[in-house]
């Protein structure tokens, strides 16, 4: 089964020319562009223009395929970081908020047109324990079909990452009931072989659950167990953690998917040999697993 490209994400904490160089030279043609917010700021919110993002892609003969994007408050403003400096995330029940998500969402999706892309990945509201889960489901949703409906008439589709450990989709029970009270054709899911590993649900019986609404693969390994501490690690390269990638990929050819697959290996150190050695150690692994670049 073929790797189409890679984030950018596993470059961190350098700008988008340096990650751009260097995924190239390790030999891949197509690329996610990642925005994580406090690292990863390849993609600034209106800070960036399309053209000239596809002028520097070019220049190493990359394309680009999809986007990662993390949807939070401190995109618009400093003022919305925690005392950490971490982003702080919108609250969707609070009708600011959702009209800070909403218009954040239209300007990206306008971006991922600009690039043509057609795959956007997007966060919602981060992970809630106990009886609230349910009101800020049901306004995270509310907030998510009207991102839908901008991208369906942009012709792109907009994906959750499912399950995502940190997000309200953090469970198959959570995913099922934020599809169900979303119902939109262009809400597609995008999953990841490291939220797998902890979660621990049957790929095959959740891949065919999803059908088509499957149209996005991220890989990356971890190891741990969920832990509401997040004391789990889910930014592993792939063979150092204890992700079955030989199971995932045959999970995958069952249902007979047959959309990009993106590495989506994330590194927050600044040593570039560091990371590139990490690339090729964990493209070796997956070759023994049945993946190849392609």
């Amino acid at each position: 089964m073929n790797i189409d490209g890679a984030a950018t994400l596993g470059f961190a904490k350098f700008d988008l020319k340096t990650a751009v160089e260097h995924l190239s030279r390790l030999g891949f043609k197509f690329v996610e562009l990642s925005y994580m917010g406090w690292h990863s700021k390849h993609l600034p919110f209106k800070q960036i223009d399309p053209t000239a993002v596809l002028t520097l892609l070019s220049e190493y003969g990359m394309t680009p395929i999809s986007m990662n994007i993390s949807n939070h408050r401190s995109m618009s403003s400093k003022d919305h970081l925690t005392a950490s400096g971490r982003p702080d995330f919108h609250d969707y029940t609070n009708p600011l908020h959702v009209e800070e998500a909403v218009n954040q969402a239209r300007w990206y999706l306008e971006s991922a047109k600009a690039m043509n892309i057609n795959i956007v990945t997007m966060s919602t509201a981060p992970r809630v324990f106990g009886d609230r889960w349910n009101v800020v489901m049901n306004g995270a949703c509310m907030a998510f079909r009207r991102i839908a409906e901008i991208a369906a008439e942009l012709d792109i589709g907009v994906n959750l990452e499912v399950p995502h450990l940190f997000q309200i989709t953090d469970s198959l029970e959570h995913v099922k009931a934020v599809f169900d009270e979303i119902s939109h054709p262009n809400v597609g899911a995008t999953v990841d072989s490291s939220h797998w590993g902890i979660v621990g649900y049957d790929p095959f019986e959740f891949f065919g659950w999803l059908g088509s609404r499957l149209r996005h693969v991220h890989l990356r390994d971890s190891k741990g167990l969920d832990t509401k501490d997040r004391k789990q690690t889910l930014e592993l390269t792939a063979g150092k953690g204890t992700v079955d990638f030989a199971l995932f990929r045959q999970a995958l050819q069952q249902v007979g998917y047959s959309g990009r697959v993106t590495l989506d290996f994330e590194y927050k150190i600044d040593d570039l040999a560091v990371i590139e050695s990490e690339y090729r150690q964990g493209l070796a692994h997956l070759e023994t697993c049945g993946w190849c670049l392609a």
